[in-house]
């Protein structure tokens, strides 16, 4: 009677990605967006397509001047950020990697208010 051994797989090493957030059409981390404006999340991987899926997410802050907002996604406008409630909150893309790539995250602080300071 044989055994069945498995062959031990060599870990492959994997790269290190980074996440540029793009929303707002700035690299600041303080961001303003007016109420009742959508505006698109965008985030790019260094690692192209190849880093796997960017995923969203946004957070309210804790206290006094924490906001609200919400994230809708559809194929033809992507995922938007929705303003709920002025304030601040914070926008989190995220990818969980792949074979070839590790896990990356990036978050920028957005100031939900009545206008768009200049």
């Amino acid at each position: 009677m044989g055994v069945a051994c498995k062959k031990k797989e060599t870990p492959v090493d994997k790269k290190a990605q980074t996440l540029t957030i793009r929303t707002l059409a700035t690299l600041a981390t303080l961001a303003t967006l007016a109420m009742k404006t959508t505006v698109a999340a965008e985030a790019t991987s260094d690692a192209g397509t190849s880093g796997g899926t960017i995923g969203y997410s946004i957070a309210s802050t804790i206290g006094a001047g924490a906001g609200s907002a919400t994230i809708s996604t559809d194929k033809q406008t992507g995922s938007m950020i929705n303003p709920v409630k002025e304030g601040t909150v914070i926008l989190t893309a995220s990818t969980v990697g792949n074979a070839q790539f590790e896990s990356s995250s990036a978050s920028i602080t957005i100031v939900i208010g009545a206008k768009v300071l200049p």
